[in-house]
């Protein structure tokens, strides 16, 4: 009973942060943002949907509560989903670097990372351009 509990709830959550971002991208940011925030509350924060509520916060100008979240999701390394915060936040540097380190660790997760609109301005970047090239990635 409970592991299919938890299993509807992380659907849920899931559904939950899929509607924000999709508010999001049409410039609806209030309500992208209060739907991540459901995800967040229904996952019992789990960092993927904190994650996305920080990247959120910062690509609609609240820097200062994406940077807030950020000490708590850096201890939780060895996760994917922070370059697309970092470039958000500005720090492309940093962003590429998690980048070049995850791909070390998992090359596989790359291929997500190829087609997450999140990654979009990171795809740029020179050395973010060598590993597709290793890879063999068409462009």
């Amino acid at each position: 009973f409970h592991e299919a509990r938890r299993h509807w709830r992380d659907n849920l959550a899931g559904i939950d942060a899929s509607l924000g971002y999709e508010y999001f991208a049409k410039g609806m940011y209030a309500e992208g943002i209060a739907q991540v925030q459901k995800g967040v509350a229904l996952s019992d924060s789990a960092p993927e949907f904190v994650a996305m509520l920080a990247h959120l916060y910062a690509r609609a100008g609240r820097d200062d509560s994406a940077r807030a979240l950020v000490p708590w999701l850096e201890e939780r390394s060895g996760q994917w989903y922070a370059p697309e915060l970092y470039a958000a936040l500005g720090d492309t540097a940093r962003a590429v670097a998690l980048v070049q380190a995850a791909f070390k660790r998992s090359p596989s997760g790359f291929v997500n990372f190829r087609c997450q609109p999140t990654y979009a301005a990171l795809r740029t970047q020179p050395a973010i351009q060598e590993i597709v090239r290793r890879i063999g990635f068409p462009n």
